[in-house]
């Protein structure tokens, strides 16, 4: 595998964990939490 294909895809990862991590710590108040 070429550096640059891994550098691409773990970018698109850490963006995508970001915005689900960040649209699940806004939809979930801190109430919710047990």
């Amino acid at each position: 595998m070429d550096i640059v294909w891994l550098a691409s895809l773990a970018a698109l990862w850490i963006a995508m964990v970001a915005m689900v991590a960040g649209l699940i710590r806004l939809e979930t108040p801190r109430r919710a939490r047990p």
